[in-house]
C-alpha cells in the first residue's frame, strides 16, 4: 500500500476528501433550508400576495352574559376593522381562573371581569396581569333572590333550615352575599350556600321543591320572569343593589403600557356600539334579542326588553366618573375605588375573603389613562375617535348631560305618610353591631357613632328601601318614661344619620313597645322596607 510523506495512505486521503464534502453539501443544504430557500419563499409570497388590513390582532376573553352582547355585534368588530384591528372572541364558559391565566400567558390582551371575580381571581392567584380600563355595565334587575311562600321576605332567611340555591362564582351568588352582609341573619347555618350549575338548574330546583322548603333561589333573566311567572316572589333584586354588580374591561399590562392606541379604540367602539343602539326605543332589546338568537338561546320581544332593562350599560360621562376624571356625576357614576372598597366588604363579610385582598391598593387594578386621553381629544360616541389632537379638542363647552347621554341615577325614593311609615312592609332588619347608649340615656356612644357610619354605607347599596329606626327600652320600670327613652334613642340615631348626608325622606324613628329582653333594651334596631303594594 503506498504511503506518502505525510503518513496516509490513498484510501484514507479518499475516505478525508469524502467527508469534507459531504459535510460541504451538508452546510449548503442546511443554508438553502434555513436561509435561502426561506428568503425565496418570503419574496414568492410578496410577490403574490396583499398586505393584510389589520395593524394587529386582540384577543378578547368572555362568556355569553347578555350584557357582554355589544362586544359580539358587527357592529363592535367592524368599528375596529375602521381602525385596522381584529377581533377575536373567546368563549371561557365563565372560568374566571382560566381567564385571568390566560391574560397572564398572553393568550388573550382583553378581558370582560365583573369587579369581584376580578378580585377574587387575582387574590387566589396572588397575580393581577391586568388593569381596569372601562366599565362596562352593571346589573339592575337582571339578577334576583326569589322564594316561594315558605320565605315570606328576607327576615324569614333567619332561620338553621333556610338556604340559597345558586350558581357559585356567578355574579348571583355576589347578590346573595349583598343579601348576607346587609341583613341580620345570625341564624342561618355556615353552609348556607346549596350549588347549582346556572339558572336553569336553580330554576328548575325552584320548582322540583316542597313549597314549604325554607329556600330562597338566585336567578338571572329569563329564569326571574320564569320563577315570578310559577308563583315565586322577588326578595332581593339587583335593581335595589347600587354599585356592586359590576362588570368592567381589563387588558394585559404589557400590552396597554405598549399599544395605549389600540386599546383606546376598542373602549372607543364599545361606547359608540352602546350608543346606537341606545338611540332607539328598543335598541338594546333588539341587540339582546339577536345576541340570544345568534346563541341558539332565542328570547321572545318581552323577553328581551325585560333583560335589557336590567342591564344598566355605561355611558361615556359615567365612564368619567369612575375613574375620576368627571366632576358632578351622581347615582351610578361613582368612583371604581369606592365600589372595590364596598364589594370587599361584603365578600370578607361574607367570609368568601378572608381579608381585603388589595389593602390600600385599589388604585393598582385601575388605568384611567385611555378614557382620560380620550376625553381631552373630545371624544363623542356619536362619532370616530380623532386620533391626533387639533383644533377644538377637549369638553369644554359640550352639553355633557345631552352630548354624551344620559346618566341613570337611582330614583329618589318619595316621602312617606305617618301613617306609611306604621304600615311599612319590612323586609328584613340591617345587619349592624348593637348602637351602644349610656345606660338610662339617649346619649350615643363614640363607638355607636362608627357603627353609625357604617350604616350610611348599608344605606348608599340598597338606595330603594326606607329604614324605620326602632327604638328600645327595659320593661321594668316606669313604662311611659321607658317609652318616651326609647324614642329618644331612635330620634337620636336619625338625627345623626341625617348629619351623614342620608336624606330625610328614607328615615324614621318610633319607639316599640318595651320588650324584657336585655339584649333590645340598650339598643335600636334597623329595619329595611318597602310600602305594601
Amino acid at each position: 500500500m503506498a504511503i506518502d510523506d505525510t503518513g496516509t495512505s490513498g484510501p484514507q486521503r479518499a475516505i478525508a476528501l469524502t467527508a469534507v464534502l459531504l459535510l460541504a453539501a451538508g452546510t449548503l443544504a442546511v443554508g438553502y433550508k434555513l436561509w435561502l430557500k426561506p428568503q425565496s419563499e418570503q419574496e414568492l409570497v410578496a410577490q403574490t400576495g396583499a398586505p393584510s388590513q389589520y395593524r394587529t390582532t386582540v384577543h378578547v376573553a368572555l362568556d355569553s352574559f347578555s350584557g357582554y352582547a355589544p362586544l359580539r355585534t358587527v357592529a363592535f368588530a367592524d368599528a375596529l376593522r375602521h381602525d385596522g384591528i381584529k377581533l377575536e372572541l373567546h368563549d371561557d364558559k365563565a372560568d374566571y381562573k382560566a381567564r385571568l391565566a390566560g391574560l397572564a400567558q398572553g393568550k388573550s390582551q382583553f378581558a370582560v371581569f365583573p369587579l369581584d371575580a376580578y378580585l377574587t381571581a387575582g387574590h387566589a392567584a396572588q397575580a393581577w396581569p391586568a388593569s381596569v380600563v372601562a366599565v362596562l355595565d352593571e346589573t339592575v334587575g337582571a339578577d334576583a333572590v326569589v322564594a316561594g311562600p315558605a320565605v315570606k321576605n328576607v327576615a324569614d332567611l333567619d332561620d338553621p333550615a333556610a338556604r340559597l340555591v345558586l350558581t357559585p362564582g356567578s355574579p348571583s351568588e355576589l347578590l346573595a352575599r349583598v343579601l348576607l352582609a346587609h341583613f341580620s341573619l345570625g341564624r342561618l347555618p355556615a353552609n348556607w350556600l346549596e350549588p347549582a350549575d346556572g339558572a336553569a338548574q336553580v330554576y328548575a330546583r325552584f320548582r322540583a321543591d316542597p313549597k314549604t322548603a325554607k329556600k330562597a333561589y338566585v336567578l338571572w333573566e329569563p329564569y326571574v320572569s320564569k320563577a315570578v311567572h310559577d308563583g315565586a316572589h322577588v326578595l332581593l333584586d339587583s335593581g335595589k343593589v347600587k354599585g356592586m354588580i359590576i362588570d368592567t374591561l381589563v387588558v394585559e399590562r404589557r400590552f396597554l403600557s405598549e399599544h395605549p392606541d389600540v386599546v383606546e379604540q376598542v373602549v372607543a367602539a364599545w361606547l359608540r356600539t352602546v350608543h346606537a343602539a341606545s338611540l332607539t326605543p328598543d335598541g338594546l332589546a333588539t341587540l339582546v334579542a339577536d345576541d340570544a338568537k345568534a346563541a341558539g338561546e332565542p328570547l321572545t320581544a318581552a323577553q328581551a326588553r325585560q333583560l335589557a332593562a336590567g342591564v344598566h350599560w355605561k355611558n361615556t360621562l359615567e365612564n368619567y366618573a369612575h375613574f375620576g376624571l368627571q366632576d358632578g356625576v351622581a347615582g351610578r357614576g361613582d368612583h371604581l375605588e369606592d365600589a372595590i372598597d364596598r364589594v370587599v366588604r361584603v365578600l370578607v363579610t361574607t367570609h368568601a375573603l378572608a381579608a381585603d385582598p388589595l389593602p390600600g391598593r385599589a388604585s393598582t387594578i385601575l388605568f384611567p389613562g385611555a378614557l382620560k386621553a380620550m376625553k381631552e381629544r373630545g371624544f363623542h360616541p356619536g362619532k370616530a375617535l380623532a386620533v391626533m389632537p387639533g383644533p377644538g379638542a377637549g369638553t369644554a363647552g359640550l352639553d355633557s348631560a345631552t352630548v354624551l347621554a344620559k346618566v341613570t341615577e337611582p330614583a329618589p325614593v318619595p316621602a312617606l305618610a305617618p301613617a306609611a311609615w306604621a304600615a311599612l312592609q319590612a323586609v328584613g332588619t340591617m345587619r349592624v353591631e348593637p348602637i351602644e347608649f349610656t345606660r338610662g340615656t339617649a346619649d350615643l356612644s363614640i363607638q355607636a357613632q362608627r357603627d353609625l357610619d357604617d350604616i350610611v354605607g348599608h344605606l348608599d347599596t340598597l338606595p330603594a328601601y326606607y329604614l324605620r329606626v326602632e327604638g328600645h327600652a327595659r320593661a321594668a320600670g316606669d313604662a311611659d318614661e321607658n317609652l318616651k327613652l326609647a324614642q329618644a334613642r331612635a330620634d337620636a340615631v336619625v338625627q345623626y344619620l341625617l348629619l351623614r348626608h342620608v336624606v330625610p325622606e328614607r328615615v324614621h324613628a318610633l319607639a316599640v313597645p318595651p320588650s324584657s329582653a336585655e339584649g333590645e333594651a340598650q339598643s335600636v334596631s334597623f329595619v329595611l322596607g318597602t310600602p305594601p303594594y
